[in-house]
């Protein structure tokens, strides 16, 4: 035990995760007031592939990207205007940070496992940042080619 303790918290280990002493520029945030609509363009196609899609089984509080996508322009131009004050300020509405917790039946008779639902707003945004930075994060060769 002693020895793995040592090797988990070796030099080696220590220099791997530390942060750099300069942050590329590649992982800048880039949603602000002030970006241009290039910088937006990719969110606006993701926005709009969201509320378009056919809505999935699982639902947090019955609530789906896709109902915003049936209802009128006004009310859709409305809900992208919130998603996009959430990408600029970084912060989400706290209705959209509870999460559902559902049974999942196991093949034992009786047994389950819990699946957390969240919300689809929430989802929409962690999904486009993680996908905008792990795109960013493999071009700059951030990560030991073993990940």
């Amino acid at each position: 035990i002693l020895q793995a303790f040592q090797e988990a918290h070796s030099k080696e280990i220590f220099n791997l995760m530390r942060p750099p002493e300069f942050s590329n520029r590649a992982l800048d945030w880039q949603w602000y007031p002030t970006s241009t609509e290039p910088q937006w363009d990719t969110f606006y196609t993701n926005y709009w592939k969201a509320i378009s899609s056919i809505p999935g089984k699982a639902h947090h509080a019955g609530y789906t990207a896709a109902i915003i996508g049936r209802l009128p322009r006004r009310w859709i131009d409305l809900h992208l205007r919130l998603m996009k004050m959430s990408m600029m300020l970084r912060i989400m509405p706290q209705r959209t940070k509870i999460q559902s917790r559902v049974p999942i039946p196991k093949p034992k008779p009786g047994e389950t496992r819990p699946l957390s639902l969240l919300h689809d707003d929430m989802c929409f945004i962690l999904g486009f940042i993680t996908k905008h930075y792990t795109a960013c994060c493999e071009e700059i060769k951030l990560f030991p080619p073993s990940i």
